[in-house]
């Protein structure tokens, strides 16, 4: 009679095997950990092995292979269904994500994005899957779905900084409340209705989790030990010292009393009811001075004092992050005073981290003070060369104060070291713009949109080196995009008035640019621009109406900066389209006095005294005008429609005498 196969017994999970994986992971030992995992999942098929060689594969770069495996063993477990979203994320299977991670269950409240799913909910996973979906949500053009999802994971998490830049984008709503773990709701319709007022109306994260000195104190559950604690108080509860009987002297308990409680029942947990209650029930032993020195501080005291500087260190580096947010609120909706005055309250230690330097920079460029700006950002890339963000801002910088060696060796150290990110491109991108290569340059910065495709600053750079060859059907669409992922900027608003200026549709063109004012209204440049939208409004309907509302805006933009030539220039220039001649004449004169040798302002002052009827000095300023002429060459600005100094998005037409060499552009990366 043939015997029957024996069968399998069941397999046992090895915690040895699963710690020597994790030992492989966290020595960089990717292949190892790759072939323990495998072994592993081929003896156990259980979930913990299935994670662990899906995440061995992840980090391995084989994310292809570790969905397939996710797949086939199904997302059973927290982690598993976190790492097969996040691997649906990277592939943008966003589809694919959106039913890994949103809970089937209807919302609450019309208008608000879903929950996530049961499995996730309450896990140290809840922030990040948050972040995820903002994302998806943001790709979608579901922009309220996408700001309420950031709120959730700062609620969950508030030190992640990448949500907290993103959600700023959005204006960062109710993000005093986010930074304190309470989910205000940020639907009007909500906090009107009765059910606002109940506790469904606002969310607030568990006490347990990412808990605070603050929180802790107000707090009614106990705190949850850690493992080192339980192992520390088990090791000194059974010590040999310990054993010594007690002297009748002892009188407050031993030094374990703090976090000892009554005698466990059979019921209880041996090792948690050491960590619960309080010491009222004990009975007062007396002190052993013996084998108690009074030097030697009690177990207890020596964790509370660690927790409780653990907490500062945490409330810390919460309040710095606030800070941040804040500043970074303010620069999203161009409120430059505000973000000046935010960085200014920081400390001095704070003001020299990377991020801190950064949003200096960016201020500083906001405030047209390229110089600074410049400064500031050579010592962050000086200090902190793997620090990318923020090189964006400085490649603008370089490229406006015409510095074309130096943001040539930006772009070839950039390149060499971080291809793969969006920033890189941009310098690129500028630094070929520089040299009035188009071509180079619309790909370098098409590039970065594509490496990151919701970045609306990469989009404005693109949009306007398209406009400069003349594409303005294309410019226009990407005007359009920069407008869906940032709402807030103004720079897509200017793009597409330079747009409708260009096709002689005026009228459009001074929309576009009050609302790029409205958006940002400390700007001079841009409250400069909108003036000679406004004086051609007037020369192409024949209206001297525009022109007053220009002078009115050129007034206020010279109370925002006195010092800006520019500005009074076209003052000046509008004053004598208006007939006041005699205004015109004293403006340009104190221009003349600080800049004695542009063409363009002796030839306005020519007209301004032949209208005056002074030819004597009409005849000097035309000498004097011909002589800048024959000496500087052609003056930079026609005579009828002066151009403006535009901010970092459009593109001067001036050139350097002797430009730097370009590096090669390197290859096109698979994407």
């Amino acid at each position: 009679m043939a015997s029957s196969p024996p069968t399998a017994a069941p397999a046992v999970a090895s915690p040895t095997i699963e710690a020597a994986i994790n030992n492989c992971l966290q020595h960089f030992e990717f292949s190892d950990a790759v072939n323990l995992a495998e072994l592993y999942y081929t003896q156990t098929k259980n979930d913990v092995a299935c994670f662990l060689l899906t995440k061995s594969l992840h980090l391995s770069g084989f994310t292809t292979y570790a969905t397939d495996v996710i797949r086939k063993h199904g997302p059973k477990t927290p982690d598993l269904r976190y790492l097969l979203g996040k691997l649906a994320f990277e592939a943008k299977e966003y589809p694919e994500v959106e039913k890994l991670f949103v809970s089937k269950i209807k919302p609450p409240f019309r208008g608000t994005p879903p929950e996530i799913h049961p499995d996730l909910k309450g896990t140290d996973h809840e922030p990040f899957v948050y972040s995820i979906l903002a994302s998806v949500y943001k790709e979608s053009n579901r922009e309220g779905f996408s700001s309420r999802s950031y709120q959730r994971s700062i609620v969950a998490l508030p030190l992640l900084l990448s949500n907290l830049k993103k959600y700023a984008e959005y204006g960062a709503p109710n993000i005093d409340s986010a930074m304190k773990g309470i989910d205000a709701r940020c639907d009007a319709r909500t906090r009107g209705s009765s059910r606002a007022n109940s506790s469904d109306s606002s969310e607030r994260l568990p006490e347990h989790r990412y808990m605070t000195r603050q929180r802790a104190r107000h707090s009614q559950s106990s705190r949850v030990p850690s493992p080192r604690e339980k192992e520390k108080a088990i090791n000194a509860l059974f010590s040999e010292d310990r054993a010594k009987p007690l002297s009748p002297r002892r009188s407050h308990g031993s030094p374990l009393s703090a976090i000892n409680t009554s005698t466990p029942t059979i019921n209880s947990n041996p090792i948690i009811t050491l960590f619960g209650g309080d010491d009222r029930h004990v009975a007062a032993e007396p002190m052993d001075v013996e084998n108690h020195g009074p030097g030697k501080p009690l177990l207890a005291d020596v964790d509370e004092n660690q927790q409780s500087r653990g907490d500062e260190v945490y409330e810390e580096m919460q309040h710095y992050m606030h800070q941040m947010c804040h500043i970074m609120t303010h620069l999203t909706t161009f409120k430059i005073e505000e973000a000046t005055a935010a960085f200014e309250s920081m400390s001095e230690a704070w003001k020299k981290l990377p991020l801190s330097m950064e949003y200096l920079g960016r201020i500083l460029c906001e405030k047209i003070e390229y110089k600074q700006a410049a400064v500031v950002f050579d010592e962050l890339h000086a200090r902190y060369p793997y620090h990318i963000d923020g090189m964006d801002y400085f490649s603008t910088a370089l490229w406006q104060l015409r510095l074309g060696t130096s943001l040539s060796i930006l772009a070839r150290e950039l390149t060499d070291q971080a291809r793969h990110r969006a920033e890189t491109w941009i310098v690129a991108g500028n630094l070929y713009s520089l040299e009035k290569q188009s071509a180079t340059s619309i790909e370098c910065f098409d590039r970065a949109t594509r490496l990151y495709p919701i970045n609306g600053y990469a989009q404005c750079l693109l949009g306007t080196e398209l406009f400069e060859i003349g594409h303005l059907d294309r410019a226009e669409r990407v005007f359009g995009e920069a407008l869906i992922h940032a709402p807030h900027e103004y720079r897509p608003h200017v793009g597409l008035g330079l747009i409708e200026q260009k096709r002689a549709r005026m009228s459009k063109a001074v929309e576009h640019l009050k609302n790029a004012t409205r958006r940002n209204p400390l700007n001079v440049v841009l409250q400069c621009q909108l003036a000679v939208m406004y004086q051609s409004l007037r020369r192409s309907d024949g209206e001297t109406r525009p022109v007053e509302t220009a002078i009115e805006i050129l007034s206020h933009a010279i109370k925002l900066n006195p010092q800006n030539q520019t500005t009074r220039f076209h003052y000046a220039k509008a004053l004598y389209e208006c007939k006041r001649y005699n205004e015109a004449k004293i403006e340009l004169e104190a221009l003349k006095h600080r800049i004695p040798t542009e063409t363009y302002i002796n030839k306005l002052l020519s007209r301004c005294y032949r209208k005056l009827g002074d030819k004597q000095n009409a005849k000097t300023n035309d000498v004097l005008s011909i002589r800048e002429e024959d000496t500087v060459g052609d003056q930079p600005f026609e005579e009828e429609d002066i151009d403006v100094d535009v901010p970092a998005i459009t593109q001067n037409q001036q050139q350097q005498q002797h430009p730097p060499q370009a590096p090669p552009l390197p290859p096109q990366q698979p994407q």
